[in-house]
């Protein structure tokens, strides 16, 4: 059994861009345009590479992960140092 045709919801706006041809007129079509293109380029200018800013923030993690490695080692060494000391003075 075939299903009835689709009708468009009332008062909700299925083509965006037409109501908005519709309600403004063509200098204030080209006003919101230059705006949203100027937010736009705002939040993703050109010359950023999400890429590389991925494998660099990788690399500086990575960075990071050794140096808190080997800060834990020199402390467990000097802590041990200092307890041995501590053990064998008389």
């Amino acid at each position: 059994m075939p299903s009835p045709p689709k009708r468009a919801a009332k008062g909700h706006v299925s083509d965006h861009g037409a109501a908005l041809n519709k309600a403004l007129s063509p200098e204030k079509r080209k006003k919101f345009a230059e705006k949203a293109n100027q937010a736009y380029e705002k939040r993703h200018p050109e010359g950023t590479n999400i890429k590389k800013d991925i494998a660099k923030n990788k690399a500086d993690r990575e960075t990071r992960s050794v140096v808190y490695k080997l800060e834990l080692v020199l402390f467990v060494i000097v802590i041990g140092a200092i307890i041995v000391r501590v053990a064998f003075m008389d």
